[in-house]
C-alpha cells in the first residue's frame, strides 16, 4: 500500500517538472532535450510500481489465505455432524491387559475425558458382571469442560474390580456418548 502513496508522488514530481522544463516556440510548448524520454522513464517507473504493488497485493492475499487454510484445518478432522462424542478416556494409571491398575495405597484417581461437541460430562462406577448398569454409582460430573473435561475421585481404601463409565451429554440437548474402561486393584505384589 506505501508503494501506492509514492508511485501518486512520483507520478506528480514528475508532472511538475514537466511543466517547469518547457520553452515556449510561438505557441506551442516543447521539452528541453534533456527530458525528451521522461514520459518514457515514467512510463517504465509506473509499470514497476504497479508490478511492485500487485506482488504486494499478492503476498498479501496468499498470507491470508494460508492463515484461513491453517485456521480451517482443525475444521477437517473435528466431528461437524454436532453429536456428542468421546475421543479418549485415560486415568494416568499404568494399564495392564486392558485394565487400569489401581497399586495398593492409592486414593485418588483423576479420570480424563477428551471429547467434542459436549455440554456436560458424567463419571459412573459400575461393577462388573452382566447387566449391571442398574447398580451403578454417580462418582462425579463436570460441567465446565475450559480447563478440560475431568474428575479426581477420592475413594479412600476401596478395592476394585469394576468399570468407570465416562458419559457425555451433548451441546446439542439430544446426542450423548458414553465409553466404558476396566480398573482392578492391586496388592504390593502386583496381585
Amino acid at each position: 500500500m506505501k508503494n501506492i502513496t509514492v508511485h501518486i508522488i512520483c507520478v506528480s514530481i514528475l508532472l511538475i517538472l514537466l511543466v517547469g522544463c518547457t520553452e515556449e516556440e510561438g505557441t506551442e510548448y516543447t521539452t528541453t532535450s534533456k527530458y525528451d524520454n521522461l514520459e518514457e522513464q515514467l512510463s517504465q517507473l509506473n509499470e514497476q510500481l504497479i508490478e511492485s504493488d500487485n506482488k504486494e497485493l499478492d503476498a498479501m492475499l496468499e498470507s491470508r489465505t494460508r492463515e484461513k487454510s491453517i485456521a480451517d484445518l482443525p475444521a477437517i478432522f473435528e466431528n461437524n455432524d454436532g453429536k456428542a462424542r468421546i475421543l479418549e478416556v485415560s486415568t494416568g494409571l499404568e494399564m495392564k491387559n486392558g485394565w487400569f491398575i489401581v497399586p495398593k495405597g492409592i486414593r485418588t484417581m483423576i479420570i480424563f475425558a477428551e471429547v467434542e461437541n459436549v455440554e456436560a460430562v458424567l463419571f459412573w462406577i459400575t461393577p462388573t458382571g452382566t447387566a449391571t448398569w442398574g447398580e451403578r454409582t454417580l462418582i462425579g460430573i463436570d460441567i465446565d469442560g475450559s480447563d478440560g473435561w475431568s474428575f479426581e475421585w477420592e475413594f479412600g481404601d476401596r478395592i476394585f474390580h469394576d468399570h468407570i463409565t465416562v458419559q457425555a451429554l451433548g451441546s446439542d440437548s439430544a446426542t450423548q456418548a458414553q465409553e466404558t474402561v476396566n480398573v482392578h486393584s492391586v496388592d504390593e505384589n502386583g496381585e
